[in-house]
């Protein structure tokens, strides 16, 4: 093993624990965090993926210093699965879906698992922790509103209300906010590592643009399964809010608004040579602006996943070329 490689996985590994000892005082580096795995992706496609084993036994030890447990275990746990498990993943030449899926399962494990080690060394749940933080965030809110006596009472009520339908509606989202952002992050992930990688070896399947995913068949019937379930559900239950419901109307409306903003992407772009970044942000900021953007979404997500639109547009196109 060289010299510069051994300095190498040391000071990689160093970065990743000294990073941690900082959230106090610099919450935004837990983003930063995210992609530490960037290092042990490029070292392992370097060097092969067991060089990246060193760096994450290095890291716990110099994240001792936090004297923080649950940090150490969790973080550490983070750069096994998603550092090692990455640079494995890149080393085997998975395609963009596997790699896509390699990194939430890391990311989503990884937040289970810092729950776990929470509860296992605090002995309280770490989830009642979070509802109680949010129900003072929310009374700190209505103290704040009371105490600037600007309104009349009338409209403290109405600020009463709101807020405490904000903090009903957060908690029934939780579970989906758990299951969907992992899934965001380990996007982010990916796209950061291919182009990492390029410096070296581009990956041999280059995760493929939003405008081109594509929904397989099996998934595809599978969410018109979840949407009878969904709405078979929503009729038997009635008006009450339900998490169950609340989180599987969340995961289909997510995929189904990803689809609808695949296919504005593809219908803005597809007679350029080459994606235009600028027309993606014009369309992400029209439907910021438009209400209901997200429902307008699934129902193109809808339409695009189950009809043949795509491919009237492109016969259409191709007839007026002629």
């Amino acid at each position: 093993m060289k010299t510069k490689t051994i300095w190498e996985m040391i000071l990689e590994g160093a970065i990743a624990g000294i990073i941690p000892a900082l959230f106090v005082s610099m919450p935004v580096l837990i983003i930063l965090y995210l992609f530490i795995p960037l290092l042990w992706v490029d070292l392992g496609r370097r060097e092969g993926w067991k060089k990246t084993i060193w760096p994450t036994v290095v890291a716990p030890a110099v994240m001792l210093i936090t004297k923080n447990p649950v940090l150490i275990l969790t973080c550490t746990l983070y750069l096994a699965l998603a550092g090692i498990g990455l640079a494995w993943v890149y080393e085997k030449e998975a395609d963009g879906k596997g790699r896509i899926a390699s990194a939430y399962l890391a990311i989503f494990l990884t937040v289970i698992g810092g729950m776990v080690f929470y509860q296992i060394l605090h002995h309280t749940s770490f989830i009642s922790v979070l509802v109680k933080q949010i129900e003072a965030f929310g009374k700190n809110l209505m103290a704040t509103y009371k105490n600037s006596a600007v309104f009349t009472k009338a409209q403290s009520a109405q600020v009463a209300s709101a807020v405490e339908s904000m903090i009903d509606e957060t908690k029934l989202m939780m579970p989906s906010v758990f299951l969907i952002l992992p899934f965001f992050a380990a996007w982010l992930l990916i796209l950061a590592c291919d182009q990492t990688v390029k410096r070296t070896r581009a990956a041999a399947k280059p995760l493929k643009p939003l405008s081109h995913w594509q929904i397989s068949k099996p998934l595809r019937n599978f969410l018109l399964v979840m949407l009878i379930v969904l709405l078979i559900a929503q009729w038997a239950a009635g008006s009450g809010d339900h998490i169950y419901i609340t989180t599987l109307s969340e995961l289909v409306d997510t995929c189904f608004s990803l689809m609808g903003l695949s296919f504005l992407y593809w219908v803005f772009n597809r007679k350029l040579p080459k994606e235009s970044m600028g027309r993606k942000i014009i369309i992400c900021l029209v439907l910021i602006i438009i209400p209901s953007s997200v429902m307008i979404l699934s129902m193109i997500g809808v339409i695009d996943v189950y009809t043949n639109l795509r491919l009237v547009i492109v016969l259409r196109d191709s007839t007026r070329r002629r």
